[in-house]
C-alpha cells in the first residue's frame, strides 16, 4: 500500500506501508471513490485522471482533502495491476437543475467530423472571427459545444467524433455564403438547464439531467447541448457548464 503523505515545503512525499499484525500500524478508513488500473506508468496516469479530473467532477462527491492510497495487487512476485483509492465526500448541494425559461439564444458554430472533430469546429469559428470580427474573437466567454447522437437499442450514444462548436451571440451576425460556419438559432421556450463544474465530457451529464427529468415526468423535445462559461484567463477551475435540454410538455408525475 502507498498513499501520498504529507508535504513539506516543495518537497513531495510518498509513503508505503505492508500488512502487519502490529496494533500500532495507522488505521485507514473513510468513504474513497475506486478504480483498478494495470501497472504501467501511463494507465495508472490515466487512471488517476479519470477519477480526478472525469469521475469526481460529474459525481455526487468532493475530494475529501485527505491522503489518496494505491494499493498493490501481487501475483506470485509482481505487481501486476492496482487499486487506486480517492478520498471523497458527498457534496452538499451536488447539481443545480431547474426550469428555465429561456429567450431565443443564437451561436456562431461550425460542424465537423472526424478524429480532431470538436477542435477541427472550434477552430475553423476561430479563424473566421479572427478574419472577420476580430472583437467577438477575443471577448467571447461562452462556448456552445453539441455532440452529434445516434440511437442505439436502449441506448443513446455519442456519434463518433462528429461535434457542432462555436460561441456564443447577442444576436445574429452577417455571413457570406460557403464560409465553413453558419448560425445556430435555439428557440425560445422552456428549458431544463443543469450547472456543474467544468467537464470535457458532456455524456457524463446526460444521464444526471435525463434522470431528474424522467422524474419531474418531463419530455424532451430536442437533443441536449452545453454552454462553457469562461474567465478571462481560461482556467479550467474558473469555468462552468450550463447543460440544456428543451422541454416538450409536462407529463404526470410518477
Amino acid at each position: 500500500m502507498g498513499r501520498k503523505g504529507k508535504q513539506e515545503g516543495s518537497k513531495l512525499c510518498y509513503e508505503l506501508y505492508i500488512e502487519s499484525d502490529h496494533s500500532d500500524q495507522p488505521v485507514f478508513n473513510g468513504t474513497f471513490a475506486r478504480t483498478t488500473c494495470p501497472n504501467i506508468e501511463d494507465e495508472i496516469n490515466a487512471a488517476w485522471d479519470y477519477l480526478y479530473n472525469d469521475w469526481l467532477k460529474t459525481s455526487m462527491f468532493t475530494y475529501a482533502e485527505q491522503p489518496w492510497f494505491e494499493e498493490y495487487i501481487h501475483v506470485g512476485r509482481q505487481i501486476k495491476r492496482l487499486q487506486l483509492y480517492l478520498p471523497v465526500l458527498k457534496r452538499p448541494g451536488f447539481h443545480k437543475i431547474q426550469l428555465c425559461q429561456c429567450e431565443e439564444m443564437y451561436f456562431l458554430v461550425a460542424r465537423k467530423s472526424g478524429k480532431n472533430a470538436e477542435k477541427d469546429s472550434s477552430d475553423a469559428v476561430v479563424s473566421f472571427l479572427m478574419s472577420h470580427y476580430p472583437h467577438l474573437a477575443q471577448s467571447a466567454r461562452q462556448l456552445y459545444v453539441s455532440p452529434a447522437w445516434k440511437d442505439e437499442p436502449g441506448l443513446r450514444v455519442v456519434q463518433a467524433q462528429t461535434y457542432t462548436c462555436g460561441i456564443q451571440l447577442q444576436a445574429p451576425i452577417d455571413l457570406q455564403p460557403s464560409c465553413g460556419v453558419k448560425i445556430l438559432t435555439r428557440p425560445a421556450g422552456e428549458y431544463a438547464v443543469l450547472e456543474g463544474d467544468c467537464c470535457g465530457d458532456t455524456a457524463a451529464y446526460e444521464a444526471v439531467l435525463a434522470a431528474w427529468m424522467d422524474g419531474m415526468g418531463l419530455q424532451p423535445a430536442a437533443s441536449l447541448f452545453a454552454v462553457y462559461k469562461v474567465a478571462e484567463n481560461f482556467h479550467k477551475q474558473d469555468a462552468h457548464v450550463e447543460i440544456y435540454r428543451e422541454i416538450e410538455k409536462f407529463g404526470t408525475m410518477g
